[in-house]
């Protein structure tokens, strides 16, 4: 019987996946690694961003004592002023004499469409649990979409400057609304895309400092180093390969079920990781398109990604991509839906990543970073480059390790992270 991994919408959906002439799983997973873009005007002064709020009814699940929906303004990654959007839950009972203690939540990836925007419906969000634990705690939680989730523009995912920005003017936003009394210190904490946007708050936050002063970053697997994450992310791959070839040869059962499930699942987060990549680097930079940054057959997937209305599309199609290529028996390391191995030799390219990798200017407020050991996503040799050089230049980090893989820092972290939160937020 083939393994099974829990649903968690419909990046954990498992179809079969055959390969080699011996049946798969394909599982999608957390989709990785967060933003980009330029780190010009990082102290530059914000304009009161807020546009409106409105009750919010999609939240319920979470049991807020009360929840709005904000409208804000924000610079745009290529300049001017845009709209996004962000949800304020406040937990149940009476505010303390300072207002409600603020801890904004940085979304993983969920996609670049408006279709993936979270406050879309987050009763049926994937990390819900998370902002839900933290209203347990008695934290006000500031949940951001982002820059062109729900608002005009493509997502530029991998946009240190847009996600930096879209969790600042959040913050504005939030203390503008007049229903809630909320405290002026905050923090940020995210998994994943959301650990990388965490790092680009914390990069912006001197924009505000004066009048909401970070006291706290939580970066969960966070995507970075993206110049050294892209090729050890092929080596991965290129050693799984081998490995269920060399137990195919031997006619080992359970490791061609074991190795393929794996092979399969990295193939699957790479591709879909990789999709939003390319777009993200065109919404930032557009001659970097995706028919130069991918392979011919992956087109109509990256074509699908910006039109996903329901956000599910993109995920199902990818599934049924690699399935097609599995019944052909072709090998998995040459899926065309991966990014293209000479990605960073493609001019433009190398600049705009090393331009957007957080952690190189020194943060002002204390870090945790917790990172799993088997983590396919981001890997662990860019987990620990991105801490060393946070080091180097002075930001008081507290760099974790843990068994596991990339859902691990998620998962088993919580206790740790709300600790932390706590200490540093006075609670």
């Amino acid at each position: 019987m083939l393994p099974t991994l829990p649903m968690r919408k419909n990046r954990y959906a498992l179809p079969r996946q055959p390969l080699a002439l011996l049946p798969l799983v394909t599982a999608l997973l957390l989709a990785a690694c967060g933003g980009g873009g330029s780190n010009d005007d990082n102290s530059a002064p914000l304009r009161a961003p807020l546009i409106g709020s409105q009750a919010y009814a999609g939240a319920q699940s979470l049991t807020p004592g009360s929840a709005l929906l904000l409208r804000y303004r924000m610079q745009a990654v290529r300049g001017g002023d845009t709209e996004a959007s962000a949800l304020l839950l406040l937990p149940k009972g009476q505010a303390p004499a300072g207002g409600w203690p603020l801890v904004v939540w940085a979304h993983g990836t969920k996609g670049v469409s408006d279709g993936c925007a979270p406050s879309r419906d987050y009763d049926d969000d994937q990390d819900k649990d998370y902002p839900a634990a933290l209203l347990a705690q008695g934290f006000a939680v500031l949940a951001p979409d982002y820059e062109g989730l729900g608002g005009p523009g493509v997502h530029p995912y991998l946009s240190l400057a847009s996600q930096g920005r879209s969790i600042t003017a959040a913050v504005q936003a939030a203390h503008g609304q007049s229903q809630h009394k909320l405290s002026p210190g905050w923090a940020v904490v995210g998994h994943s895309q959301g650990g990388f946007a965490a790092l680009a708050a914390a990069e912006h936050a001197p924009a505000i400092a004066a009048a909401h002063p970070l006291r706290a970053v939580v970066a969960l697997a966070p995507g970075a180093e993206f110049e050294h994450t892209v090729p050890e992310l092929f080596a991965q791959i290129d050693a799984l390969q081998q490995r269920f070839d060399a137990a195919a040869a031997a006619g080992d059962e359970a490791a061609i079920e074991a190795l393929g499930e794996q092979l399969a699942m990295d193939v699957f987060s790479t591709s879909y990781n990789g999709l939003m990549l390319v777009l993200g680097l065109q919404a930032q930079q557009p001659t970097l398109t995706p028919e130069l940054l991918l392979d011919p057959a992956a087109l109509p997937l990256a074509r699908l990604a910006l039109e996903d209305g329901n956000c599910e599309q993109l995920e199902e199609r990818l599934a049924q991509a690699m399935l097609a290529h599995g019944q052909a028996q072709r090998r998995l390391d040459n899926f065309p839906g991966l990014p293209r191995r000479d990605l960073l030799n493609i001019p433009g390219v190398l600049p705009l990543l090393q331009q957007n990798n957080p952690g190189q200017t020194r943060l002002a407020a204390p870090v945790l970073m917790i990172q799993g050991k088997a983590d396919g996503q981001t890997p662990l040799g860019a987990a620990r480059r991105l801490a060393a050089r946070m080091q180097a230049a002075g930001t008081s980090l507290r760099y974790e390790e843990i068994e596991g893989d990339h859902g691990a820092p998620f998962d088993n972290g919580r206790e740790e992270v709300l600790s932390f939160l706590r200490q540093q937020l006075g609670r």
